[in-house]
């Protein structure tokens, strides 16, 4: 929602004055991060962490790319994306 919010023209205004960007990105860092550990590859969950990062990529609140997707692990010392695409 709030990513909704930061992309529209009318209620950006209104989200600036709640969160700075940095602040979202870091909200969005945490949901990630959070999603990454409680996640199994075949959940909801792991379709919500794909949907919010896709999301925040595409605009702009995140990198394209945040290292190697190497990982199938959800361990907190995992550097890369775990994969959660599993049918």
């Amino acid at each position: 929602m709030l990513q909704a919010a930061w992309k529209n023209r009318i209620l950006r205004g209104l989200l600036d004055e709640l969160i700075t960007t940095d602040q979202l990105v870091v909200l969005l860092e945490k949901t990630l991060g959070l999603l990454k550990l409680v996640a199994t590859p075949t959940s909801a969950l792991a379709m919500d962490y794909q949907i919010l990062k896709r999301a925040a990529m595409n605009n702009g609140l995140l990198p394209l790319s945040q290292g190697p997707n190497t990982s199938s692990s959800f361990s907190s010392t995992t550097t890369g994306d775990a994969t959660m695409g599993g049918h």
